[in-house]
């Protein structure tokens, strides 16, 4: 029992260090200027729903799925994810 008690420890610290703040506002825009909806550019980079969904939600994704939208898009990561401080997202 108390094993299993040190390992949810271990666990939920993990966890609380592992979430980073993202904003995807960026991509939104990018669609926006390039007349492009979010189903097409999840067609396009063949991107699954519930990723598309982590990003509307402003939630880590694979950076593999960032590349491919990025070559839909012919941008990099900069152009359309932001890296936010964390003081950042306290304050809002």
């Amino acid at each position: 029992m108390l094993l299993k008690l040190e390992m949810t420890n271990v666990n939920c610290r993990w966890k609380e260090r592992s979430q980073m703040s993202v904003s995807y506002n960026k991509l939104w825009k990018m669609l926006i200027d390039q007349k492009m909806s979010h189903i097409e550019l999840q067609r396009a980079a063949e991107v699954a729903p519930n990723t598309m969904t982590k990003i509307r939600r402003d939630q880590p994704v694979n950076l593999a799925i960032l590349d491919r939208i990025c070559r839909v898009l012919g941008c990099d990561f900069g152009d359309i994810v932001e890296h936010l401080d964390e003081s950042e997202t306290a304050d809002a």
